[in-house]
């Protein structure tokens, strides 16, 4: 999977509170023959049935959620993302995105539960393609997005704005129109300029 010189910088899964539905029907088929355990086995066979189906539910739901949780990751390398995608158990897809080919990286956290429990999507936008790398339920939205910005950035797909620069060209510009403008010239450029004419 990893190319050559490529090393992997961090990998980020669900987030444990995205999955909680699916962990409370676990313990629900798991708990619940043993609740019942007592009214099931007075039914006779039909009870023991019913007692080790529920209890091979649970377990089947378990295993299957399991697998999801490890197979699905969102791997961040020194030279690109990949996104590991379980859909089930036979259906895996994966896609990638070269740094230098990302132009957006968008993280939401939405709700309550969301903003409690601090886990929400992540959304990687690339330059040539349509399709966008999205992750749900990811720890920390905010956390990864910084750190694909970062490496976005030691990349050389986006440039970091230096505020100083910034600072330096507007004072520049400033001391330029100063020395080439009148007073009133300058004035007139400024009220132009708050009025939006050209």
């Amino acid at each position: 999977m990893l190319r050559d010189g490529e090393e992997v910088e961090t990998i980020v899964r669900r987030s444990p509170y995205a999955m909680m539905g699916r962990i409370l029907l676990v313990l629900l088929f798991l708990c619940a023959p043993f609740f019942f355990i007592v009214p099931l086995f007075r039914i006779a066979t039909w009870g023991v049935w019913g007692f080790l189906a529920l209890l091979f539910i649970g377990c089947a739901i378990a295993v299957r959620s399991a697998l999801l949780y490890a197979f699905n990751a969102l791997v961040i390398t020194s030279a690109r993302v990949v996104d590991l995608d379980q859909r089930g158990v036979f259906h895996r897809t994966v896609s990638d995105a070269e740094y230098n080919r990302i132009q957006d990286v968008i993280f939401s956290i939405k709700g309550i539960r969301q903003t409690v429990f601090r886990y929400g999507t992540v959304a990687i936008e690339t330059a040539g393609s349509s399709a966008r790398i999205v992750v749900s339920g990811v720890s920390h939205p905010e956390a990864v997005h910084d750190h694909i910005m970062r490496m976005v950035t030691r990349a050389g797909g986006h440039s970091a704005p230096d505020e100083k620069q910034d600072e330096q060209e507007v004072l520049d510009l400033a001391a330029t129109l100063k020395e080439n403008l009148s007073p009133s010239e300058l004035r007139e450029l400024i009220n132009k300029t708050q009025r939006g004419e050209k």
